[in-house]
């Protein structure tokens, strides 16, 4: 996901950089640590011969280093539309580029697709490995699993890069990539107030079968907090539509109403 701030606000600028790519600054929020002690701790608790913990560890790893690809790609996106990128943020439920851009829904559409289309070349280098290390493609684990464990972690990996990027690109709820591009849709032809609107109208449905696989035990602890955030953002976005305040909304607020040249032509705001 990618937010239109000048810097982190509230709860996620409780966070420290710990480097720099390709001129952006990358930071950690304070809850990782403690988040990955506990995964650790509970991962040295098991079986070290279990393959389902080695499996783990490494589709942990790859989910990881795809997050923080995944906020290159709308980080990329937000410097080629002529936008500033503050920051990026890791979190134990994903990450934030804070992207400052002239606003153009246009520009919008382009930056939220390239955060998941980086899913796309990365899947396909593990499908490439999966064929040559079995001689045929295939998603499925195979057995013994010890014997096989090059080729079932790749298959692993392929399945986190899917994953997201039919979770992010996919699923039209904000604060996700594909809500943004709905909204940004929205915005090319209706005001902000209606887009909004429109927003959460579309967003409710999903919201509600998350909540249902949540509440049925069929996502894991991560994915129902995941979950639980994202109801959390679209009822603030409820909120501002109630209070019409949507222009003074994270997302809402940069939305330049002025025609494409004329937009350009403008210097970025920093």
């Amino acid at each position: 996901a990618y937010q239109r701030l000048s810097t982190c606000e509230g709860f996620l600028a409780k966070s420290w950089q710990v480097g720099t790519i390709c001129g952006v600054p990358v930071k950690l929020h304070y809850t990782y640590p403690p988040v990955v002690a506990v995964m650790m701790i509970w991962y040295v608790l098991q079986d070290p011969r279990d393959f389902w913990l080695m499996y783990s560890c490494v589709q942990m790893t790859v989910l990881v280093l795809s997050t923080l690809a995944h906020e290159l790609g709308h980080a990329y996106a937000t410097k080629a539309v002529g936008g500033v990128v503050p920051e990026i943020v890791v979190w134990p439920l994903g990450g934030f580029a804070i992207c400052r851009h002239l606003g153009h829904p246009c520009d919008q559409i382009r930056i939220s697709l390239c955060g998941p289309l980086v899913h796309v070349p990365i899947g396909t280098l593990f499908a490439l490995l999966i064929f040559f290390l079995n001689g045929s493609f295939t998603l499925m684990l195979q057995l013994p699993l010890w014997e096989n464990a090059v080729l079932n972690c790749c298959i692993g990996c392929l399945l986190v890069q899917i994953v997201l990027l039919m979770f992010n690109l996919f699923v039209p709820v904000y604060p996700l990539d594909g809500g943004q591009i709905l909204a940004s849709v929205l915005l090319l032809r209706f005001s902000e107030i209606s887009a909004a609107k429109g927003l959460v109208w579309v967003s409710l449905p999903f919201m509600g079968l998350m909540l249902l696989l949540s509440c049925t035990n069929m996502l894991t602890p991560a994915a129902c907090v995941l979950v639980t955030w994202v109801i959390f953002e679209d009822y603030r976005l409820y909120v501002a539509i109630r209070h019409n305040i949507v222009h003074q909304h994270p997302f809402f607020c940069f939305h330049n109403p002025l025609p494409r040249p004329q937009a350009a032509a403008r210097a970025p705001t920093v």
